[in-house]
């Protein structure tokens, strides 16, 4: 659609996002928040949940505290859920070995669901708190963005709030260089992280290419933004002297400890640098 546009239409898109004032758009979301928890449904269902694993969680001080993925319903297909422990008695003579117990909630109300147990070599943890998981599954998937958003987030945040930027823009301007700098702090700190496998992954689907490659993903999301024009943060009222606040900033805000690897200091300053 962007390509095919006429220059015309696609200035004003531009010039309409530009303009959007953020103030406004804030009240609009605090409105949204608002609204939906006057919602009746999501008031007793929100209510019923934290009340039903409140029980859960006193009685079982390791229950239900880490959540993973499984393949469920089928191969293939995944799906996250809560580790319960690990199977007792009966249950735990006739499974195999280093077996666990995985609750699987259901969406929109996670008070109901399936028992798995599963062999903990097919599990994937997630470095994602269970409020995060069971928001994601109350709002059927809607609250995954709030459930681990990372550098390019929390960069956004400070920024937007000190300069006429769009949210939109800061983020496009720093996707690229975040996703690189990334994917350098994990080739040197963490070569076995699932997050290498997710970025190649990514990368295959953006490029449509079953060999692409991690590098491949970033070299696309590159070329995206040129084509689309995103400007660099300076054009937003950037400069190199505001880099050091702003990554003062961002170290604080609590979805940087969702990023795929924790990024010291000197490379945030590098990423916002590069952004520029």
């Amino acid at each position: 659609f962007f390509f095919q546009a006429e220059d015309g239409i696609r200035d004003k898109l531009v010039t309409g996002v530009q303009t959007c004032a953020l103030p406004i758009c804030r009240s609009m979301i605090g409105l949204g928040e608002r609204l939906l928890a006057r919602m009746p449904i999501v008031r007793s269902v929100s209510g019923s949940v934290k009340q039903v694993f409140e029980t859960v969680l006193k009685g079982q001080s390791g229950a239900f505290r880490d959540v993973v993925l499984v393949e469920f319903p089928r191969i293939g297909s995944w799906t996250m859920g809560l580790v319960a422990g690990r199977p007792e008695g009966e249950l735990k003579d006739k499974l195999p070995e280093d077996m666990v117990t995985v609750y699987v909630p259901t969406s929109p109300n996670p008070t109901s669901g399936y028992i798995l147990f599963v062999p903990r070599v097919d599990t994937i943890r997630v470095d994602m708190s269970v409020d995060e998981c069971l928001r994601m599954v109350l709002s059927g998937g809607l609250a995954l963005a709030n459930a681990g958003l990372g550098a390019v987030h929390d960069f956004a945040a400070p920024i937007g709030g000190r300069f006429p930027a769009p949210h939109g823009a800061v983020c496009a301007a720093l996707l690229p260089v975040v996703m690189a700098a990334n994917l350098r702090a994990l080739r040197e700190r963490a070569p076995q992280s699932v997050a290498l496998r997710r970025y190649e992954e990514i990368a295959r689907l953006l490029t449509g290419r079953a060999q692409a490659t991690a590098d491949d993903g970033v070299a696309w999301v590159k070329e995206l933004c040129a084509a689309l024009a995103v400007a660099p943060l300076r054009t937003l009222g950037l400069s190199e002297s505001d880099v050091a606040s702003v990554v003062a900033s961002s170290q604080q805000a609590s979805s940087m400890k969702a990023n795929p690897i924790a990024l010291s200091e000197v490379e945030l300053r590098d990423v916002l640098t590069a952004a520029l």
